[in-house]
């Protein structure tokens, strides 16, 4: 969940963060934008690889402010 505390609009966006992690392939996310996403664990990841993904969430103030949360997915 967002929230700003000056009560402006949140905007979040989602991408994989492919620099990092140890699955070398292509990640897809079931949307870019929004509260939520998904993860598609791609058939050729191999357990215990890691898959990160970044949320970008920017408020919508006069002074537009963003802060960034990763999570790390590790394939079973």
């Amino acid at each position: 969940a967002t929230s700003d505390p000056d009560g402006d609009a949140v905007t979040v966006s989602w991408w994989p963060f492919e620099t990092y992690g140890t699955y070398a392939g292509t990640v897809t996310l079931e949307r870019a934008d929004g509260p939520t996403t998904g993860v598609r664990i791609p058939a050729d990841a191999a357990p215990g690889q890691t898959i990160h993904v970044v949320a970008e969430a920017t408020d919508h103030g006069t002074l537009a402010l963003t802060r960034y949360a990763r999570a790390v997915v590790t394939v079973r």
